[in-house]
């Protein structure tokens, strides 16, 4: 999260998304780590304003100490933290997604290695993800980010829910959080619920096609 972009239209579309979540219980005990890449320029005011965005309230936002931070030499520290101050359901909220590249990660990024850092053992905590494509079409990208999460995770499974520009992922080491997520989602959105709009991972071990919606 980069702060001259606080308060933009996709804040409100995240906090409705999270909203609806925490409404319907299919989020438990939730937080929220912005991952900002310029926290220096973040003060208490931007914080709760963050909150108030994202619909949750101020002590689920996970601060971080100023010994760590997105730098690569400080990454490991920055998501060890983040594990250390909480343990249920979380939202990631890095300025671009999850990593599919070979080269170092930037600090816009959340690598699929740093996601599953975060997914104990039998835990069925559910990770959320923002996710941007400005180049390609989401879908695509969507396509590249779950084939990197189950390189790293085979047993993961996951959900998405997906516009033109940008998407949530919905990431679990459980069955039961990203498919009850689907399912909420294409219920909301009836006929809307395409392919490529609502997906999710257990439809394609269960049917032995591609993921599409529930």
């Amino acid at each position: 999260m980069k702060h001259e972009f606080l308060g933009d239209a996709l804040d409100h579309w995240k906090g409705s998304l999270i909203g609806q979540l925490l409404g319907r219980g299919l989020v438990q005990d939730f937080a929220v780590d912005p991952m900002c890449t310029d926290p220096k320029l973040w003060n208490d005011d931007d914080v709760a304003a963050y909150a108030r965005l994202l619909h949750v309230e101020r002590h689920q936002i996970v601060s971080h100490t100023d010994k760590v931070d997105l730098a690569a030499k400080n990454r490991a520290a920055y998501f060890e933290e983040t594990m250390e101050k909480h343990h249920g359901d979380l939202f990631l909220d890095p300025d671009t997604g999850i990593y599919t590249g070979t080269r170092q990660p930037h600090a816009k990024h959340v690598t699929a290695k740093e996601i599953h850092g975060l997914l104990p053992d039998a835990s069925k905590r559910l990770i959320m993800i923002y996710q941007h494509a400005a180049h390609a079409p989401m879908s695509e990208r969507v396509d590249e980010v779950t084939k990197v999460l189950q390189e790293e995770i085979p047993s993961c499974a996951w959900a998405s829910y997906e516009s033109a520009t940008v998407a949530m992922l919905f990431v679990s080491l459980g069955q039961e959080g990203p498919r009850k997520v689907a399912e909420f989602f294409q219920e909301e959105l009836g006929p809307r619920a395409t392919e490529r709009r609502i997906r999710a991972s257990h439809r394609q071990a269960r049917q032995g096609t591609q993921p599409g919606p529930v």
